[in-house]
């Protein structure tokens, strides 16, 4: 299978050692990961580890990064392996049944919402995003990753993940990792959970015209916060990935929803241009050429607002910006 390229919302600081137990000199990075045995005790669920688990939990990020976005193809078959074996001797007890799985993860991340630790909760939320998108294009992670998107859509799950969505606007670090979780769910296998995602959109919907609205400050000047991802962006692909994979009565339901298509065109002529070209790409190829998708229904997608919208494109972006959409 190709190579992946690193996402730019995905970035992350060079590999590092962490500190894996307070007041010690005991230090880990993924090179000292080399068996299950490792990586469960790396991830092991301590409620009074503190930080550590939050190292802990960064650590795991690397690893599944070396995975999804390494160049030595023999590194990533044999840390596939590890995670493939720990994913097996992870079960998850629910009220019927016993699933294969990540239940650290789990008991960790609902630790982190119970406890109001925000930085671990949002943490681990990139993390099981991560997880699901590096094991996505394997075969042979297709049952452990099922059984983790129908755990994710659990009463008690979906309850931690409406923390995150229902935080405050100003607090992009929880909500976007919790946004790119529902997009790797959508995704995943195809659109395997794409429809029951959907269902529990009192949840997984919450708020989404809102977060597309989300464009970073331009008034804020300083570098850091220039390189930030907009949760907008994080929001569209969401969408995206909706009106991707969704069967035709799905995605009209969600085209029906006025207050999103107006968010998803508003301003639209101050998004990067790449954007500018997804959005476009996504509305003709996915609702425009949808012959299952009603006439009614696409026409009332354009309305007078939102024709607006495009037809500044037209009149604001320079020839160069046309060129490059």
């Amino acid at each position: 299978m190709g190579k992946r390229r690193r996402d730019s919302e995905d970035g992350s600081p060079h590999e590092k050692r962490r500190r894996l137990t307070g007041g010690s000199s005991n230090k880990t990075s993924t090179e000292d990961i080399t068996s299950v045995k490792n990586l469960q005790s790396l991830l092991a669920f301590n409620q009074d580890a503190g930080s550590i688990a939050r190292q802990n939990f960064h650590t795991f990020k690397l690893y599944l990064e070396s995975i999804a976005y390494g160049k030595d193809p023999a590194l990533q078959s044999s840390r596939r392996a590890i995670l493939l074996q720990y994913l097996d001797h992870q079960p998850i007890t629910t009220a019927d049944r016993q699933h294969p799985g990540a239940s650290d993860l789990f008991k960790a991340w609902s630790f982190a919402n119970q406890s109001n630790n925000e930085n671990l909760y949002s943490t681990i939320a990139a993390v099981l995003a991560l997880l699901l998108k590096t094991i996505s294009h394997h075969v042979d992670f297709q049952i452990a990753g099922r059984n983790l998107c129908n755990l994710f859509l659990e009463a008690d799950h979906l309850k931690v993940l409406e923390r995150g969505l229902s935080a405050e606007k100003s607090k992009d670090h929880v909500i976007s990792p919790c946004l790119r979780l529902l997009t790797q769910l959508v995704s995943f296998d195809g659109g395997f959970a794409a429809k029951r995602v959907y269902r529990k959109k009192d949840v997984t919907f919450k708020r989404l015209d809102t977060f597309l609205n989300l464009r970073l400050d331009s008034k804020v000047v300083d570098s850091r916060s220039r390189r930030k991802i907009p949760v907008r962006n994080v929001a569209l692909q969401y969408l995206f990935a909706n009106l991707r994979l969704q069967d035709p009565a799905t995605k009209t339901e969600i085209l029906a929803h006025g207050r999103l298509s107006r968010s998803l065109f508003q301003d639209i002529k101050e998004d990067s241009p790449s954007i500018i070209r997804e959005t476009l790409q996504v509305v003709l190829n996915d609702v425009l050429k949808d012959g299952k998708i009603a006439h009614r229904a696409k026409i009332r997608l354009f309305t007078d607002q939102v024709l607006s919208s495009i037809a500044k494109l037209r009149f604001a972006l320079t020839p160069a910006f046309h060129n490059e959409i």
